[in-house]
């Protein structure tokens, strides 16, 4: 929406007052073309699937484009600025409004429109709050549109759009397959098992890349301390995020059986081997925005490129020899192996990083989480009860266990984090 360059004005130290204007005014024309595009694609993407119920909801979720472009440029800057509690203040207003909205448009019996009104009204109260913070602010913008003044901007913004629209559809080319491939109600048993294994990584990775990426700015140029800062983030996310994923990696059939009932076994199945490739994406995820900050935007376009190439030819060939959706989660799992390697060396050759020390962190991390989910599976197991017993036995042994790991081996990083230096 934003054409890329809202990430080039967190990479620029220095950004001019008409510069920022002309970017806002561009921010909002794309903004509503999209929104144009998006609705007359609609009948093309029902036709795809040969569903015309999908119409509806895309004509108006096509509105968030022209909606969100009124305040985006203003939480850019705010994260420039890191002024992170009022985001989110700000992003947690917004969640609440959204949820109450889908509330009590579903007990009305409107169905799915409950979840496209509620990503509607999140993205009109975000925008609005971001668009009155940011007109009773200094980044008030001007009624002129110099283009070129904001030429510069484009080389930058265009590989980071490139890159964005190739991860995108890297990140769901897999359920389009498998929509198309073997059904709706399929896409539905992987899509419910794949938004539980992200789950971690969709709510704690973009915290910390948020607040990483306008810090690995400021020190783009210091390679010690782009080795510190990236180090502590890698650290910070997986002490977080992997023993969540561990967890729901070994009660897998267990939490889905909970969450969803009977009936949702395919989800389960495929749930196991789908958390381990959320685990490569976890300890992936922050170098995007190290290659952001030093200005590398064709690195990570070329990347996702490949990758996204690499995951439909993965998963169309899985999905021949076995037309079943773990075959998919199999083929994305080795590829993401496969792939893991040459991308960490790309990042620790491109950005002089110094991969032994953290490689070391996340090994022992892994081998924490991991022994402690056998063992809370274990006792669980032999404690025998229902579905909620065995959970309640499982989580509270790993928490136990998590925790007592945590102030033997990281007391000393937890009290920083916490002290907030």
């Amino acid at each position: 929406m934003d054409m890329g360059v809202s990430n080039a004005i967190i990479h620029r130290k220095e950004v001019s007052q008409s510069q920022l204007s002309s970017l806002y005014w561009l921010n909002i024309v794309v903004g509503l073309l999209l929104t144009v595009v998006m609705a007359l694609m609609t009948p093309v993407i029902s036709n795809f699937y040969a569903n015309e119920a999908l119409e509806g909801p895309l004509y108006f979720l096509s509105l968030t484009f022209v909606i969100a472009s009124f305040g985006s440029q203003f939480q850019v800057l705010f994260q420039k600025e890191l002024q992170f509690i009022r985001m989110a203040k700000i992003e947690m207003a917004a969640a609440f409004i959204g949820t109450v909205v889908s509330i009590l448009i579903a007990s009305h019996g409107y169905g799915v429109y409950a979840l496209v009104w509620s990503g509607i009204t999140a993205t009109m109260v975000t925008s609005l709050f971001f668009l009155s913070y940011g007109l009773l602010s200094e980044y008030r913008p001007q009624f002129i549109y110099r283009h070129g003044e904001i030429k510069s901007f484009f080389s930058f913004g265009f590989y980071q759009m490139g890159e964005r629209t190739i991860n995108f559809l890297s990140a769901n080319s897999d359920k389009i397959i498998i929509g198309k491939m073997l059904g709706m109600q399929e896409v539905g048993f992987y899509s419910l098992a794949w938004q539980l294994a992200i789950l971690p990584l969709i709510k704690i990775n973009p915290i910390v890349n948020k607040v990483a990426f306008p810090v690995y700015a400021t020190v783009q140029n210091d390679v010690l301390m782009i080795n510190k800062y990236y180090r502590y983030s890698l650290k910070v996310l997986g002490l977080v995020t992997i023993p969540i994923l561990s967890f729901i990696l070994f009660f897998s059939h267990n939490i889905v059986l909970f969450l969803f009932g009977e009936g949702w076994g395919k989800s389960a199945d495929v749930l196991e081997f789908l958390v381990l490739i959320a685990i490569f994406k976890t300890m992936g995820n922050p170098s995007g925005s190290l290659l952001l900050a030093k200005g590398l935007v064709r690195v990570g376009f070329w990347f996702n490129v490949c990758w996204a190439t690499l995951v439909v030819v993965v998963v169309y060939l899985g999905l021949i020899i076995k037309p079943d959706i773990v075959s998919a989660a199999m083929a994305i799992l080795l590829a993401s192996v496969l792939t893991s390697f040459i991308y960490h060396t790309i990042i620790a050759r491109t950005c002089n990083i110094k991969y032994g020390p953290i490689l070391k962190d996340v090994l022992k991390i892994i081998m924490a989480s991991f022994s402690i989910g056998f063992i809370a599976k274990y006792i669980a197991g032999i404690t025998g009860g229902g579905n909620i017993d065995i959970l309640l036995v499982g989580g509270g042994v790993s928490l136990g266990l998590y925790l007592t790991y945590l102030y033997f081996n990281e007391r000393s990083l937890i009290k920083k984090v916490l002290s907030r230096k």
